[in-house]
């Protein structure tokens, strides 16, 4: 059977059929291609963020923490050494001391500050100021149930313990420094 244009029925049929499996083809593999696109743009914005935060965090003066922790001091514990290792992001305000030993036992406590900065910032601001310090920096983890993230670093005391800090970031513009006593460097 012959129609418009003097071509067959069946070679126009074969033709669709032909230009339609291209054009599946075509969509098939742009559906394959798309995600792993978005997912390295979406990884790229990621750690473009990560860099920003740092950048900014790294040109944010610190202040001792000493006085922060003045009230939860335990007869000499932590150490000065400790102390005078740590900093807070300068304009950061006291909202809450907490004591988790109970004021017996190993030292465990904690201060929650207010900071301008955001969570990203504070951690990044965290991981330099520590390694300056001359603290062995863990890394960065989830909190265990609890929303946001810590930093993890552990450093000699001049009382011949190892004393640990983690700095968590449990809401947008706020973190907590807690140090605790720990028996050994690992």
């Amino acid at each position: 059977m012959i129609s418009a244009g003097g071509i067959p029925a069946s070679a126009r049929s074969r033709k669709w059929i032909v230009a339609a499996m291209a054009i599946t083809a075509a969509l098939a593999a742009s559906a394959q291609f798309v995600p792993m696109i978005f997912a390295a743009s979406h990884s790229r914005g990621a750690n473009d963020r990560a860099a920003a935060a740092s950048g900014r965090a790294q040109s944010v003066p610190g202040q001792p923490i000493a006085t922060s922790f003045g009230p939860l001091d335990a007869g000499g514990e932590p150490p000065s050494n400790v102390l005078a290792a740590l900093e807070i992001p300068a304009g950061s305000e006291v909202v809450e001391r907490k004591s988790f030993d109970g004021n017996a036992g190993s030292y465990d406590r904690a201060v929650t500050f207010s900071s301008s900065l955001g969570s990203a910032e504070i951690l990044a601001f965290y991981k330099g100021s520590l390694a300056r310090h001359g603290w062995k920096v863990s890394g960065e983890f989830p909190v265990p149930h609890a929303p946001g993230r810590e930093v993890l670093a552990q450093h000699a005391g001049d009382d011949g313990n190892y004393w640990e800090v983690g700095v968590s970031t449990p809401r947008p513009h706020s973190f907590a420094v807690r140090i605790q006593l720990v028996d050994n460097q690992e």
